[in-house]
């Protein structure tokens, strides 16, 4: 009879039985921690802050945002601040995982990027010309 054969997230691999959670983790990509670390942060931020409230806000209609009181322009900057923040940080891991950088390795996701310009852009436009 053949051992059966396949991948179980509940499971841990026969080899590793008896293994101590510290050296399952070591298995794991160091990108892979600090980008659950990075989720679970941004959670907090989204759920439980003033800045994420403002943010929730602030995308869904920037002019009653600004008719209750919040600065609009300038928590949208801070959010393309930490936007850039976050891209830094992709790149940093990108260059530590290949050990070098790459200028085109955005490329396949430009569309995507261009296109949530194109979506966002006339709403914030149209928003800052009423005001």
């Amino acid at each position: 009879m053949l051992p059966t054969t396949g991948f179980s997230f509940f499971h841990l691999p026969t080899d590793l039985h008896g293994a101590r959670p510290r050296d399952v983790v070591q298995l794991l990509p160091y990108q892979l921690i600090v980008m659950a670390l990075l989720i679970l942060v941004c959670i907090w931020l989204l759920g439980r802050t003033r800045f994420g409230r403002h943010t929730y806000a602030v995308g869904g209609n920037t002019e009653a945002a600004s008719r209750a009181g919040i600065p609009v322009m300038r928590h949208i900057f801070m959010v393309y601040v930490l936007s850039a923040f976050f891209a830094a940080g992709a790149g940093i891991l990108y260059v530590f995982r290949f050990t070098n950088g790459a200028a085109d390795a955005g490329d396949p996701l430009l569309l995507d990027s261009i296109a949530a310009v194109v979506m966002v852009g006339p709403h914030s436009l149209a928003a800052k010309a009423q005001s």
